[in-house]
Protein backbone atom coordinates (compact mmCIF):
# COMPACT_ATOMS: atom_id res chain seq x y z
CA UNK A 1 0.00 0.00 0.00
CA UNK A 2 1.13 3.60 -0.72
CA UNK A 3 1.30 6.26 1.70
CA UNK A 4 -2.30 7.62 0.37
CA UNK A 5 -3.62 4.69 0.31
CA UNK A 6 -2.97 3.88 4.12
CA UNK A 7 -4.19 6.84 4.80
CA UNK A 8 -7.52 6.29 3.05
CA UNK A 9 -8.11 2.97 5.12
CA UNK A 10 -6.98 4.74 8.55
CA UNK A 11 -9.24 7.38 7.58
CA UNK A 12 -12.12 5.03 6.76
CA UNK A 13 -11.68 2.64 9.45
CA UNK A 14 -12.14 5.65 12.07
CA UNK A 15 -15.04 6.99 10.06
CA UNK A 16 -16.61 3.37 10.67
CA UNK A 17 -16.20 3.08 13.86
CA UNK A 18 -17.59 6.37 14.76
CA UNK A 19 -20.43 5.26 12.88
CA UNK A 20 -20.55 2.26 15.21
CA UNK A 21 -20.28 4.82 18.46
CA UNK A 22 -16.91 3.15 19.07
CA UNK A 23 -14.29 5.61 20.40
CA UNK A 24 -11.35 5.21 22.42
CA UNK A 25 -13.76 6.08 25.29
CA UNK A 26 -15.82 3.55 25.09
CA UNK A 27 -15.67 -0.06 27.48
CA UNK A 28 -15.31 -2.19 24.79
CA UNK A 29 -16.53 -4.89 27.26
CA UNK A 30 -20.08 -3.47 26.90
CA UNK A 31 -20.42 -4.41 23.42
CA UNK A 32 -21.72 -7.35 22.22
CA UNK A 33 -19.78 -9.53 19.83
CA UNK A 34 -22.19 -8.87 17.04
CA UNK A 35 -22.14 -5.29 17.47
CA UNK A 36 -18.49 -4.92 16.15
CA UNK A 37 -17.65 -3.55 12.41
CA UNK A 38 -16.84 -6.46 9.84
CA UNK A 39 -14.83 -5.69 6.94
CA UNK A 40 -18.35 -6.08 4.81
CA UNK A 41 -19.08 -2.30 6.47
CA UNK A 42 -15.95 -1.12 5.54
CA UNK A 43 -15.88 -2.09 2.17
CA UNK A 44 -19.52 -0.86 2.13
CA UNK A 45 -18.50 2.60 3.71
CA UNK A 46 -15.62 2.70 0.65
CA UNK A 47 -18.23 1.71 -2.22
CA UNK A 48 -20.31 4.78 -1.29
CA UNK A 49 -17.27 7.04 -0.76
CA UNK A 50 -16.07 6.45 -4.01
CA UNK A 51 -19.66 6.64 -5.74
CA UNK A 52 -19.62 10.41 -4.17
CA UNK A 53 -16.01 11.42 -4.84
CA UNK A 54 -15.56 12.88 -8.18
CA UNK A 55 -12.05 13.20 -10.56
CA UNK A 56 -11.75 16.93 -9.19
CA UNK A 57 -11.41 15.84 -5.46
CA UNK A 58 -7.93 16.57 -4.68
CA UNK A 59 -7.31 15.37 -0.75
CA UNK A 60 -9.07 12.07 -1.75
CA UNK A 61 -7.91 10.34 -4.91
CA UNK A 62 -10.64 8.35 -6.16
CA UNK A 63 -8.28 5.82 -7.48
CA UNK A 64 -6.63 5.15 -3.73
CA UNK A 65 -10.45 4.48 -2.75
CA UNK A 66 -10.66 2.24 -5.76
CA UNK A 67 -7.23 0.22 -4.82
CA UNK A 68 -7.82 0.01 -1.20
CA UNK A 69 -11.40 -1.36 -2.31
CA UNK A 70 -10.09 -4.26 -4.35
CA UNK A 71 -7.42 -4.75 -1.95
CA UNK A 72 -10.35 -5.94 0.73
CA UNK A 73 -12.86 -7.33 -1.77
CA UNK A 74 -11.06 -11.04 -1.04
CA UNK A 75 -12.08 -10.39 2.56
CA UNK A 76 -15.22 -9.78 2.40
CA UNK A 77 -18.37 -12.18 1.98
CA UNK A 78 -17.87 -12.09 -2.39
CA UNK A 79 -14.34 -13.01 -1.14
CA UNK A 80 -12.09 -16.54 -0.71
CA UNK A 81 -10.66 -15.13 2.69
CA UNK A 82 -14.55 -14.22 3.95
CA UNK A 83 -14.84 -17.78 6.39
CA UNK A 84 -11.56 -16.33 8.26
CA UNK A 85 -11.39 -12.67 8.51
CA UNK A 86 -14.77 -11.19 7.50
CA UNK A 87 -16.78 -12.86 10.81
CA UNK A 88 -17.63 -11.62 14.24
CA UNK A 89 -15.48 -12.82 17.29
CA UNK A 90 -16.59 -15.69 19.21
CA UNK A 91 -13.69 -15.60 21.83
CA UNK A 92 -14.86 -14.85 24.78
CA UNK A 93 -12.73 -14.73 27.90
CA UNK A 94 -13.99 -13.21 31.01
CA UNK A 95 -14.26 -14.23 34.75
CA UNK A 96 -16.74 -16.90 34.26
CA UNK A 97 -15.48 -18.14 30.78
CA UNK A 98 -11.44 -18.74 31.61
CA UNK A 99 -10.07 -21.17 29.05
CA UNK A 100 -10.02 -21.01 25.34
CA UNK A 101 -7.91 -22.79 22.59
CA UNK A 102 -6.84 -21.46 19.47
CA UNK A 103 -6.77 -24.18 16.88
CA UNK A 104 -4.80 -22.82 13.72
CA UNK A 105 -3.59 -26.39 12.49
CA UNK A 106 -5.84 -26.14 9.60
CA UNK A 107 -4.86 -22.43 8.78
CA UNK A 108 -1.22 -22.73 8.61
CA UNK A 109 -1.33 -25.95 6.75
CA UNK A 110 0.78 -25.17 2.99
CA UNK A 111 -1.59 -24.35 1.11
CA UNK A 112 -2.25 -21.35 3.11
CA UNK A 113 -0.92 -17.82 1.20
CA UNK A 114 1.82 -16.43 3.99
CA UNK A 115 0.59 -13.55 4.31
CA UNK A 116 -2.61 -15.12 5.45
CA UNK A 117 -0.69 -16.92 7.81
CA UNK A 118 1.11 -13.96 8.90
CA UNK A 119 -1.59 -12.23 9.23
CA UNK A 120 -3.74 -15.20 11.23
CA UNK A 121 -0.81 -15.12 13.53
CA UNK A 122 -0.08 -11.89 14.53
CA UNK A 123 -3.85 -11.68 14.98
CA UNK A 124 -3.40 -13.72 17.61
CA UNK A 125 -0.73 -12.82 19.15
CA UNK A 126 -1.67 -9.58 19.63
CA UNK A 127 -4.84 -10.70 21.10
CA UNK A 128 -2.82 -12.64 23.45
CA UNK A 129 -0.40 -9.97 24.25
CA UNK A 130 -3.61 -7.41 24.83
CA UNK A 131 -5.06 -9.95 27.63
CA UNK A 132 -1.63 -9.63 29.02
CA UNK A 133 -1.25 -5.91 28.79
CA UNK A 134 -4.80 -5.85 30.19
CA UNK A 135 -3.78 -7.33 33.32
CA UNK A 136 -1.53 -4.86 34.66
CA UNK A 137 -5.16 -2.27 34.30
CA UNK A 138 -6.18 -5.13 36.17
CA UNK A 139 -3.98 -5.28 39.13
CA UNK A 140 -2.06 -2.08 39.35
CA UNK A 141 0.10 -2.70 42.04
CA UNK A 142 3.35 -4.71 41.31
CA UNK A 143 2.66 -7.46 44.39
CA UNK A 144 -1.11 -8.13 44.23
CA UNK A 145 -1.63 -11.01 46.43
CA UNK A 146 -5.49 -11.33 44.67
CA UNK A 147 -4.01 -11.52 40.88
CA UNK A 148 -5.16 -13.94 38.78
CA UNK A 149 -2.20 -14.89 36.93
CA UNK A 150 -2.94 -16.19 33.02
CA UNK A 151 -1.28 -18.95 31.21
CA UNK A 152 -0.50 -18.79 27.56
CA UNK A 153 0.48 -22.56 25.95
CA UNK A 154 2.00 -22.87 22.76
CA UNK A 155 1.93 -26.08 21.04
CA UNK A 156 3.94 -27.18 18.10
CA UNK A 157 5.99 -24.26 18.30
CA UNK A 158 8.11 -25.01 16.01
CA UNK A 159 5.56 -23.93 13.68
CA UNK A 160 5.14 -20.95 14.64
CA UNK A 161 9.63 -20.51 14.03
CA UNK A 162 9.45 -19.17 10.51
CA UNK A 163 12.80 -17.40 8.80
CA UNK A 164 10.56 -15.72 5.97
CA UNK A 165 7.92 -14.39 9.56
CA UNK A 166 10.41 -12.98 12.06
CA UNK A 167 7.75 -10.85 13.65
CA UNK A 168 6.00 -13.45 15.18
CA UNK A 169 8.78 -14.21 16.87
CA UNK A 170 9.79 -10.87 17.85
CA UNK A 171 6.15 -10.20 19.18
CA UNK A 172 6.58 -13.56 21.57
CA UNK A 173 10.10 -12.66 22.10
CA UNK A 174 8.75 -8.93 23.74
CA UNK A 175 5.90 -11.01 25.59
CA UNK A 176 8.49 -12.84 27.08
CA UNK A 177 10.75 -10.38 28.53
CA UNK A 178 7.12 -8.52 29.95
CA UNK A 179 5.25 -11.52 31.64
CA UNK A 180 6.00 -10.78 34.96
CA UNK A 181 5.14 -7.75 35.77
CA UNK A 182 1.66 -8.67 33.43
CA UNK A 183 0.89 -11.63 36.13
CA UNK A 184 1.26 -13.64 32.98
CA UNK A 185 3.36 -16.77 31.93
CA UNK A 186 3.84 -18.87 28.32
CA UNK A 187 4.71 -22.15 28.20
CA UNK A 188 5.80 -23.04 24.72
CA UNK A 189 6.27 -27.00 23.59
CA UNK A 190 8.12 -28.18 20.93
CA UNK A 191 9.46 -31.54 19.57
CA UNK A 192 12.84 -30.37 19.27
CA UNK A 193 15.72 -28.29 21.23
CA UNK A 194 16.48 -27.13 17.87
CA UNK A 195 13.81 -25.23 17.54
CA UNK A 196 15.63 -22.27 20.14
CA UNK A 197 18.68 -22.00 18.49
Amino acid sequence: LSINEINVLETEITELYKSFKITKFTDFNKIPNNKWPIIDDLVEQISKKIKSLTKKDVNNSIDDYITVYKLLTPFTNEGMYAGIFNRYTNIEINEQKQFAVFNLYGLLNEETRNEVKETILMSVLRYWNNIMLSQRRRYPKDQDENAKYITFIVDEFHKLVDEQFPQGLRLLSQMYSQLRKYYSQIIVATQSISTFT
